[in-house]
């Protein structure tokens, strides 16, 4: 069942490597394909802050939503008509995924290893580290801004389109953009 098209995915995150730890915004444009009256996103263990629906011509307003651990499902105040444009905005945070996301780092057996955190969702485990249709049959363009610690690097798909350093929060911000749809 695919009520809506997703156009684009936003990640505006903090990223701890040693605590495990993920928080931000998931900015999602979408089209409804048919009338509808709630949209619902995989979203494993995400701990929901709130959520917001943006409609053409109308400011973010914020929505009501369940989330039942496995899924956010988000009730619309009014339908979105088949062909209209919404951004719904899902502000969470997820503590060491069970899937998609992968951090490593020292151990009492391997006291010396670099912390590294990578994702793998291919096919549908993105799920557990942010709020999206995980299924590979829905393509969407994607911008990833991460901010860490200086002392990392942020490498992801498409092209970097930007990189600043605070030196007074001793972070770096890497914002990154995939323009080619492709699969979450």
């Amino acid at each position: 069942d695919r009520p809506v098209d997703c156009l684009h995915i936003k990640l505006d995150l903090s990223v701890d490597l040693e605590k495990k730890h993920v928080a931000g915004t998931a900015r999602i444009d979408l089209a409804a394909l048919r009338d509808v009256s709630t949209i619902t996103f995989d979203a494993v263990d995400l701990l929901t802050d709130s959520v917001s629906v943006e409609r053409s011509g109308h400011a973010a307003a914020p929505a009501e939503y369940s989330n039942d651990g496995e899924r956010i499902t988000i009730a619309l105040a009014e339908p979105l008509a088949s062909g209209q444009h919404a951004t719904v905005t899902i502000e969470y945070a997820v503590d060491n995924p069970t899937s998609g996301l992968h951090f490593f780092g020292p151990s009492a057996t391997e006291p010396d290893v670099p912390y590294v955190v990578w994702s793998q969702g291919e096919s549908i485990t993105n799920r557990y580290w942010f709020p999206c249709f995980d299924n590979p049959n829905e393509r969407q363009t994607t911008e990833l801004v991460v901010t860490t610690k200086r002392k990392y690097q942020v490498s992801s798909n498409g092209r970097l389109v930007s990189k600043k350093e605070d030196a007074a929060a001793d972070t770096v911000t890497y914002h990154w953009l995939q323009d080619k749809p492709h699969a979450a």
